[in-house]
């Protein structure tokens, strides 16, 4: 799978208000919610989210122990989890699901890498 081509003008997603920010990591959680409840998605990709999902939630860390360097891991648990599941579902139905808007969907596009 490779990285689509960065345009030229990139859009801004976040620029000096935080709540752009706050609205995109509001939509890519309403994708993944989708994401999880749709029958195209496989399953096993699926269960990578959700375990990751888990391994963050703050009940669960107490029972785990703490590692040293949790605060680097754990996001990048998340990003690779959301990378599986939404490449694992392709563009198609990332489109369809996606709530945000074109400047988002572009970035989303990027960052987790699938073709469009």
């Amino acid at each position: 799978m490779s990285v689509p081509e960065i345009p030229e003008y990139l859009p801004e997603v976040g620029g000096d208000d935080p709540s752009d920010v706050a609205g995109l990591t509001g939509h890519v959680i309403w994708l993944l919610r989708d994401l999880a409840s749709d029958p195209r998605v496989p399953w096993r990709a699926k269960a990578v989210a959700g375990g990751a999902i888990l391994y963050v939630t703050p009940g669960l860390r107490r029972l785990l122990p703490r590692l040293p360097g949790a605060a680097v891991v754990e996001p990048l648990v998340l990003a690779v989890a959301l990378r599986h599941l939404v490449a694992a579902a392709g563009y198609e139905v990332v489109k369809e699901t996606w709530r945000g808007d074109d400047a988002g969907f572009v970035w989303l596009l990027i960052l987790t890498g699938i073709d469009a």
